[in-house]
């Protein structure tokens, strides 16, 4: 094999195993959670088992019972009910850890239970070394059939996904609320550890919940409708309901959640996750998950072949030979998933083997230095790509006119903008620039735009989000690599807005009252990705109609001509006092870029260059 070719494959190599470390490690967000979200909504609905059946505290529970939280008599009363029905076992999605002032109370629900034989009550740990937990209280364990955890491991974007089978405590183990009720069903004990021993489980003993789907699927009836029919006589629907079933006793009104101590998921209650989880112990429908190494080996595979297709086909056979196999790997995934339940990676064999197909070309092409314009071509492919992670619609919000221009001093660069609209009239923008140029720039100005869409979806104010945005980059910085930049929210309701810098180019704002241009030079911090300690302050500025805000990179203050002189901010802000008048933001920004091409006299820009501006329109 030649030097050029081993060189070339222990390229792809190495990027294999760094798209794979940015996503085990987080750096970088694939959106491999949300692909697999994708694949149960394509599915659809499925029955929930017919033998779960859920009993629901909701709004009409306590409007009809009394104001939360009850006294435990009143679950005691539940429990005598449901076991006229003979049901198969009552789980409760509740903590009873705090003892009643009455102890008569307590005392009835711990006989009802003993009545039953068939209650499991949950307990929550905190501390699993030591161990350390909430747990019932000692009278109701005593008369509990068993305890279980119900504990929710929360993924990063805030949704549940998997249930823990089990945990070690300080004498025994405990298993989770939904493999308790299923070992229920064992008397021989060795069946019931080889049960255990079938159920697919990730390195942290976790197994993925089958989402049936929403609660609408599952069978269910209020805690006040049961005590109501009860009481009438009229119960055979009731009857036929909950007998030899397992019933699942739980709040799923978020009036109860704020002050009840159990831990919720931002998008369902504890108790429809609980009862999916079991719903998948039930149908032994599992959801099976490659291990690291076999996720590792299918991205480095599949690497190998998008980067062979890019040595041997020309630019455009190579280009769909590689969308061809894309698709192919798409549809054999999805069937995978359908078919079989197996979850195989989507997104991050994807992202990674598109990204080794172009730096594969973008190789291909520079040892050939000779066809350089072909390397040009697939360099601005690139750039085009880059270019997607840009908005590319103008936001339409009628008090505000927004222009915007960037142009990179190399194909690819680092500056970047983004904008989000925060509801009520208000509006958020950033202008950023990464440290350098060219690919590694472009690289680490995708993690900065992922970080900012992230944290500017919450309410924070400007020094907030720069903060948050700090952390997230110093914890897993790159030598090297940081990232200036301004963030800005207009509120057009106030007539103010509020900026912070994080190390960038100061802001220019042109007052139509006075036509004077002013530079905002507050609320500077340093830039983020360098010290995780930083703090970020927020400043803010009222504005009238017909003012300009105007956000730039320093490729456009620091552009020197031949002669080594700098453009400054100083002659952005005198070009815009004598010109703003007379032209709206696009027209202005047009005519700065040609002012800046003008000054150079030739010379080649030395960094990106980006120019954003706004103008508050006298129609409001």
């Amino acid at each position: 094999m030649p030097q050029s070719e081993r060189r070339h494959y222990l390229t792809v190599l190495l990027l294999a195993f760094l798209v794979f470390a940015l996503d085990h490690f987080r750096l970088i967000d694939f959106h491999e959670l949300d692909a697999s979200d994708l694949r149960f909504r394509l599915r659809g609905r499925e029955l929930a088992h017919e033998d779960l059946v859920i009993v629901e505290i909701d709004n009409a529970s306590l409007a009809s019972i009394g104001k939360w939280p009850w006294p435990p008599s009143i679950h005691g009363v539940l429990i005598d009910i449901l076991s006229r029905y003979r049901p198969r076992l009552i789980l409760y999605d509740m903590l009873f850890m705090e003892a009643n002032s009455d102890k008569t109370e307590d005392e009835k629900l711990t006989e009802a239970m003993g009545r039953a034989g068939n209650v499991l009550l949950p307990f929550y740990f905190y501390s699993e070394n030591p161990f350390r937990a909430f747990l019932p209280l000692p009278i109701l364990m005593e008369s509990a059939r068993g305890i279980g955890f119900l504990n929710l491991p929360v993924d990063r974007d805030g949704h549940v996904r998997r249930m823990r089978v089990s945990v070690t405590g300080e004498d025994e183990d405990y298993d989770s609320m939904p493999v308790l009720a299923y070992l229920t069903r064992f008397v021989d004990e060795e069946k019931a550890q080889n049960w255990l021993k079938e159920i697919p489980r990730d390195g942290t003993n976790h197994f993925l919940i089958n989402y049936p789907g929403s609660r609408e699927v599952f069978k269910r009836v209020s805690f006040s409708e049961i005590i109501r029919v009860y009481e009438t006589g009229k119960d055979d629907e009731i009857k036929k309901l909950v007998s030899d079933r397992m019933v699942l006793v739980g709040p799923t009104t978020s009036a109860i959640s704020e002050d009840y101590p159990t831990p919720y998921s931002p998008h369902e209650s504890s108790l429809i996750i609980q009862a999916s989880a079991l719903h998948t112990l039930l149908t032994g429908k599992y959801i099976r998950i490659p291990s690291r190494f076999v996720n590792l080996s299918l991205l480095v595979l599949f690497s190998l072949f998008l980067s062979w297709l890019a040595r041997v086909r020309s630019p455009r056979r190579g280009l769909v030979f590689a969308l061809g196999f894309m698709a192919l790997y798409v549809f054999v995934n999805f069937l995978a998933f359908f078919k079989l339940r197996w979850m195989l990676p989507l997104t991050v064999p994807m992202v990674g083997g598109a990204i080794v197909y172009l730096i594969a070309l973008f190789f291909k092409y520079f040892e050939g230095w000779l066809r350089g314009e072909l390397v040009s071509r697939e360099i601005n492919t690139a750039a085009r790509i880059q270019e997607a992670f840009f908005p590319q619609v103008v936001p339409q919000l009628k008090h505000l006119e927004i222009a915007f221009e960037y142009r990179y001093a190399e194909q690819m660069g680092g500056d970047f903008y983004d904008w989000v609209e925060l509801g009520d009239d208000k509006l958020g923008l950033c202008v950023g620039d990464v440290s350098g140029k060219g690919i590694p720039a472009a690289i680490f100005m995708a993690r900065a735009i992922s970080d900012f869409r992230r944290e500017n979806k919450t309410s924070l104010e400007p020094g907030e989000v720069c903060r948050a945005m700090n952390l997230l980059l110093t914890q897993n910085s790159v030598p090297g690599m940081f990232v200036t930049l301004v963030y800005v929210v207009m509120d057009t309701r106030q007539n103010k807005l509020w900026y912070a810098n994080a190390g960038h180019v100061p802001l220019i704002i042109y007052h139509s009252k006075n036509k004077k241009a002013q530079i905002l030079r507050g609320a500077t911090g340093r830039p983020l990705g360098l010290f995780s300690e930083s703090t970020y302050g927020s400043i803010e500025v009222p504005f009238e109609k017909g003012d300009l805000l105007l956000l730039m990179t320093d490729g456009v203050t620091e552009m020197r001509n031949a002669k080594g002189e700098a453009f400054g901010i100083e002659r952005v802000r005198d070009f815009v006092e004598q010109h703003k008048a007379y032209y709206s933001p696009s027209k202005l920004i047009q005519l700065l870029f040609e002012t800046l091409q003008s000054f150079l006299k030739g010379a080649p820009p030395a960094d990106d260059q980006t120019v954003v501006g706004l103008e508050f329109r006298s129609d409001f």
